[in-house]
């Protein structure tokens, strides 16, 4: 029943509409596209950005513990020489020297 109203006059709007339709859609989906490229890009390098600062932080942290653990490592090894060489002989005067310069190197980096 409707193809009787139907001539070659509707049929060229309807592909003209449709072509229309298609340029609008695809416009607005590449303007929305261009708009929040940079958004996303911006959010992408800080999300990256914190953290690979984070990983930073971590690493320096690791390394700050080795090293006081380091110190602390060697300290002990000197101080317990000291008490080996004072147990050894009791008027040693190396080992109560020993002693006296670990206690400082303790004192003055608390260790």
């Amino acid at each position: 029943m409707f193809r009787f109203f139907i001539n070659q006059d509707d049929q060229r709007i309807r592909i003209i509409s449709g072509f229309t339709l298609v340029i609008l859609i695809l416009s607005a989906g590449f303007s929305v596209y261009s708009v929040m490229q940079s958004q996303i890009e911006e959010m992408a390098t800080s999300g990256l950005k914190v953290a690979l600062e984070n990983k930073v932080k971590l690493i320096e942290n690791q390394i700050a513990y080795s090293v006081a653990n380091t110190k602390t490592l060697n300290t002990r090894i000197f101080l317990t020489q000291s008490l080996e060489k004072i147990y050894v002989d009791e008027f040693n005067d190396e080992g109560i020297a020993g002693l006296i310069k670990s206690v400082d190197k303790i004192l003055t980096t608390h260790f």
